[in-house]
């Protein structure tokens, strides 16, 4: 099945083509008097990559849209679209999630891009759209017009969501046998106990840790999946963080014996946030350092309270992460290989982290230099 083509436009990165367009949508719509000419010239534009151009007049207070804007949404045919309309024109159960998102992006002259399902015509199915945009100001910096590109993304969508409900099954049906596994591995150990056989004890905690660390892994190609579609879930309570770090290490150190992974003394903080979550962030960053530090034994963990926020460190002594490396280190399933491509790995784990810290409205990045150690640093706010 192939796949149409994306439109990557945000703000961080120069997307070359697709940049350079709506750059030029700007050029082409954004004067102080723009009339249909004007769309149409849009039009010949989104021709070129497959997508529909559109402008929304703030002092008018309507919506215009090209022709192959109405073929993909039947339901434009309208001439002028109000804007107290367009809540018609999302699913139900998306539309105060994507109006507060265009509310929160049209503060600022900066493109936005979101997927969002729109009713197509009357007693169909919503249809994915992925749209581009950007608002433009007066000179006094009074919104006047929002322009872009929209373009049908249902086969990738849909294609995703079959992905997402059959991860979530398989992950169930993993799940299962695992428990069975695992209870049959805590009977064990109760049977052991009163006959001092602390050999065999040990290895029935280190199998069960890899049951538990095999579950953690499902959790993470799931919880992968949800970010992506949006859908992962989000519960704050109130936790110290010294206590979560010492939690982490201890479970790590088991599993690691030969590693000293040492913790600075500190003061205890307590900060609002998913303590679970946040422990995998604190997992993901400890397992990297292990496995990126072969030839040393010493991962230190540090943390700073900061004004309104606590930051935290992870540092090692290992291979070190090239400078080139460093830019996309955190992208889906990017990987950094050593020299001879012995350590295993999806490049899923700092994605995730980098996604929960977001979700968390804190920051995380990367300091590294080759053969020397990294240090991944992140913050997160109190509450």
């Amino acid at each position: 099945m192939q796949q149409k083509k994306n439109i990557p436009f945000n703000t961080q990165v120069d997307c070359g083509e697709y940049n350079m367009k709506i750059r030029n949508l700007r050029s082409d719509v954004a004067g102080e008097e723009s009339t249909w000419a004007d769309l149409f010239k849009t039009e010949m534009i989104a021709n070129s990559i497959n997508a529909g151009s559109w402008l929304i007049d703030i002092p008018k207070q309507y919506l215009w849209v090209c022709s192959k804007c109405k073929k993909m949404v039947p339901k434009f045919q309208e001439k002028q679209i109000k804007i107290s309309q367009l809540r018609e024109f999302i699913a139900p159960e998306f539309a105060e999630k994507v109006l507060k998102y265009l509310s929160s992006a049209l503060k600022e002259p900066s493109p936005f891009e979101i997927e969002v399902p729109l009713v197509t015509a009357k007693d169909s199915p919503p249809t994915w759209f992925r749209i581009n945009g950007v608002a433009a100001f007066t000179e006094g910096s009074f919104l006047r017009q929002i322009y872009g590109l929209i373009e049908d993304v249902s086969e990738r969508k849909n294609q995703e969501i079959t992905d997402l409900n059959f991860l979530a099954i398989a992950s169930h049906d993993l799940r299962s046998p695992l428990s069975v596994i695992k209870l049959y591995l805590q009977l064990c150990e109760r049977i052991l106990a009163g006959k001092g056989d602390n050999y065999i004890l040990e290895l029935l905690k280190k199998a069960e840790l890899q049951v538990h660390k095999m579950n953690s892994m499902i959790k993470y190609y799931l919880d992968s999946a949800l970010r992506k579609a949006g859908e992962i879930d989000h519960f704050p309570v109130r936790f110290d963080i010294k206590e979560l770090l010492k939690e982490e290490i201890n479970e790590l150190h088991l599993l690691n014996p030969t590693y000293i992974l040492y913790l600075r003394r500190g003061p205890s903080v307590e900060i609002v946030a998913d303590r679970q979550k946040v422990g995998q962030v604190i997992h993901n960053l400890l397992t990297n350092a292990i496995k990126y530090s072969p030839s040393t034994d010493v991962i230190l963990v540090h943390y700073t309270k900061k004004d309104g926020y606590i930051e935290v460190v992870v540092e090692d002594r290992g291979i070190g992460i090239e400078p080139a490396h460093q830019q996309r280190i955190f992208d889906r399933f990017y990987r950094v290989k050593d020299e001879n491509d012995t350590i295993e790995g999806y490049g899923i784990g700092l994605y995730l982290v980098k996604e929960i810290i977001k979700q968390h409205n804190g920051e995380i990045w990367v300091k590294s230099e080759v053969n020397k150690g990294t240090k991944f640093y992140f913050t997160l706010p109190f509450s």
